[in-house]
């Protein structure tokens, strides 16, 4: 909901058709929520397996109640590690209307999203849910220009090549589509300071990250946002999180001295950016 409600910022005109999560792990709860808003095609694109079929058949149950229900979106309270806040943490009525969701939530289509989960190992006949692993290999060319909307949630810090995964997402997106990425910049407890992980020279970093096939990049938002602009995306809107505390610039490791003060406190921040 929280990216929906950035994606309506760009586009009011037109619901999309066709949505990429990057990196959903085991839970399609994303991706189930995009098809029950009216979405008709979800691509999964994952680094490795490990989607759990029969957990993702209970999560979309537990949706389909939530949005027939009008749920409210979750605040900080209930979730205060997720962002960005919200002007209102009501269900939004003025996207998911009556009409959309008398039709989003047919019974005939409901069936058609369940058969669509049991298919998902094996892919065949599935029309509405595409699962492909790993991601950053070749993708189908029938995928290619063909997405209205990409997102992520806290997964691009795991990304090594951030310049080749942005490219890919240009070549995904139809023109004027759109990708929405809440990036974590915390140090996801390698470190006692949430930004400590700046402090660790390259070779403590590698012995940290071990054989973990993917693991923290350990890039600033000005990186990634140099990134973004270089693929060819216009840079939509920005929010950020900051924190005060963490540790200071002369903690820094040597490739890490230039980082700005803007970078060393930004915690999070949700990006929208656009193809033009």
């Amino acid at each position: 909901m929280r990216h929906l409600l950035q994606w309506h910022t760009t586009d009011t005109a037109r619901f999309p058709e066709a949505v990429a999560e990057i990196g959903p792990g085991n839970s399609l709860g994303v991706g189930l929520a995009a098809l029950l808003s009216g979405v008709n095609q979800y691509y999964a694109l994952d680094a490795v397996a490990q989607v759990d079929f029969q957990k993702n058949i209970d999560i979309l149950e537990d949706l389909v109640k939530l949005f027939a229900d009008k749920t409210r979106i979750p605040d900080h309270e209930e979730y205060p590690d997720l962002g960005p806040p919200l002007q209102s943490y009501a269900f939004p009525d003025h996207i998911l209307s009556d009409a959309r969701l008398s039709v989003s939530l047919n019974a005939k289509r409901l069936d058609r999203i369940r058969q669509n989960i049991s298919n998902t190992s094996s892919q065949e006949n599935n029309d509405m849910l595409i699962y492909i692993t790993p991601w950053s290999g070749a993708l189908p060319p029938g995928i290619l220009e063909s997405v209205d909307w990409i997102l992520s949630q806290f997964v691009m810090e795991h990304v090594d090549d951030l310049p080749a995964a942005y490219e890919q997402f240009y070549g995904l997106l139809k023109p004027g589509g759109c990708m929405t990425h809440h990036i974590d910049f915390r140090s996801h407890w390698t470190s006692y300071e949430w930004n400590g992980y700046w402090a660790y020279e390259d070779r403590t970093w590698r012995m940290i990250r071990g054989r973990r096939p993917y693991f923290i990049n350990r890039m600033s938002l000005s990186e990634h946002l140099s990134c973004i602009r270089g693929a060819g995306f216009e840079v939509h809107h920005l929010i950020k999180t900051k924190c005060d505390f963490g540790i200071s610039p002369k903690q820094l490791a040597g490739r890490f001295r230039k980082l700005s003060a803007d970078d060393l406190q930004t915690m999070g921040a949700m990006i929208v950016a656009k193809k033009p």
